[in-house]
């Protein structure tokens, strides 16, 4: 079936689906934390993709397909290297890594 919106699923994918289930019970191998990363990048923001959809609602569908898109660049953004203010270090200077649960540096006195 041909999408007519950027609203519509495209095609199920049912190896995405069993990555995306075990990564949120923390069980995910590498593999699956990859494809379910870049398949929420690439098929479900579309990145890569055109935003704009034209035709009489085409200024809807487009708003629509930037806010897709934004998701994709956010995640992107993250995905670089960490901005030195925000790296927390050891007092011999060596970087921390935080993980899940830790008070973050977000850089903002918050």
């Amino acid at each position: 079936m041909k999408r007519t919106g950027p609203w519509q699923r495209g095609p199920y994918d049912v190896q995405f689906a069993y990555a995306l289930q075990a990564l949120r019970k923390g069980i995910a191998s590498a593999a699956q934390q990859q494809y379910a990363l870049d398949f929420i990048v690439r098929h479900i923001c579309e990145a890569g993709k055109m935003s704009f959809w034209p035709g009489p609602d085409g200024d809807r569908a487009t708003a629509f397909a930037e806010g897709k898109r934004w998701v994709a660049n956010e995640i992107g953004f993250y995905l670089l290297p960490v901005p030195e203010q925000f790296v927390r270090r050891t007092p011999d200077g060596a970087p921390i890594k935080q993980g899940p649960g830790e008070q973050p540096n977000r850089g903002d006195n918050q």
